[in-house]
C-alpha cells in the first residue's frame, strides 16, 4: 500500500468549505501517479517504453468530504494484474483514521505506438506489489446508455483539459457530467470510459434517470460514446 499525507487546500474546496468531487478524484489520480514515480516506473519510464495507463472504470463511494485545512491520508494499492489489466483500490482517511471515501478502479496498459493493449513488462511486475482488495468492491462495468434525448450540455475539448497522453483528463469527464446533471449531493460515482476525447473534439452530454440517481452519456458528434457517468444517492 502506498500512502501520502496532505491537507485540504482552499483552492480544492466548494462554497461550503469542503473538498470538491474533482478535488477528490485528483487526489486519487495523484496518489497512484506518485506511487509509480517513487517506484521509477512513472511518466518518464512510460514515455520511454511508449506505454500509457488508461482508466476504464471508476466506482467512487463518498462517506464524508473533508473540510478546508483538514489533514487527510490518501492511499492506493493494486490488488490484481491480469495480462494488460490492472485493478486498483483507493481510500481517503482523516487524521483519526476514519474512512472518508474509497474507490475501485480498472486500468488498461496500452502501447501508444500500436494503439493496442500491452502486457505488463517484467519491471512493473517486480515493483508493483499487490494487497488484498477492499471487501466493499463491487465494480459496475458495461454500463448502457439511457436512451434519453435530453441534451443538457455541449462543450469543446480545449488544451487545458489534456493529460500527458493528450486525451481529456479523467476528472473533466466527471466535472462536465456533474454540470450537465446538476448533481450536487450524491454518495457514489460510477464511470465507464469508452473512448478518449481529444483536442477540439465536441462532447455532448445527454442526461437520463436511472434507479437511485442520474446518468450522463457523453457522446461525440458521430454518436460514439466517450464515457457514461452515474451519480447515485
Amino acid at each position: 500500500m502506498y500512502t501520502f499525507k496532505s491537507r485540504v487546500r482552499f483552492s480544492e474546496c466548494d462554497s461550503e468549505g469542503r473538498l470538491t468531487v474533482i478535488g477528490l478524484i485528483n487526489y486519487l489520480q495523484d496518489c497512484c501517479t506518485m506511487q509509480a514515480e517513487d517506484l521509477d516506473i512513472g511518466i518518464s519510464y512510460l514515455k520511454e517504453q511508449d506505454l500509457g495507463w488508461f482508466l476504464t472504470n471508476w466506482d467512487i463511494c463518498i462517506k464524508e468530504m473533508p473540510f478546508i485545512g483538514e489533514e487527510i491520508y490518501v492511499s492506493t494499492w493494486p490488488y490484481k494484474f491480469a495480462g494488460f489489466i490492472g485493478s486498483r483500490n483507493f481510500k481517503v482517511e482523516n487524521a483519526q483514521g476514519e474512512l472518508l471515501a474509497y474507490a475501485d478502479s480498472l486500468w488498461v496498459l496500452m502501447n501508444l505506438k500500436k494503439q493496442a493493449p500491452n502486457r505488463l513488462p517484467e519491471l512493473m511486475k517486480e515493483r508493483y506489489t499487490t494487497d488484498p482488495a477492499l471487501e466493499t468492491n463491487d465494480m459496475k462495468r458495461k454500463l448502457q446508455p439511457t436512451g434519453s434525448d435530453k441534451v443538457a450540455l455541449e462543450f469543446k475539448v480545449d488544451k487545458m483539459y489534456l493529460d500527458t497522453n493528450f486525451h481529456m483528463n479523467n476528472s473533466y469527464y466527471v466535472q462536465g457530467a456533474m454540470e450537465a446533471a446538476g448533481a450536487k449531493k450524491f454518495r457514489e460515482i460510477v464511470v465507464e470510459y469508452k473512448k478518449s476525447a481529444q483536442y477540439q473534439d465536441y462532447v455532448k452530454c445527454v442526461v437520463g434517470d436511472i434507479d437511485g440517481g442520474t446518468q450522463v452519456d457523453m457522446i461525440s458528434d458521430a454518436g460514439d460514446i466517450y464515457a457514461i457517468v452515474q451519480f447515485k444517492n
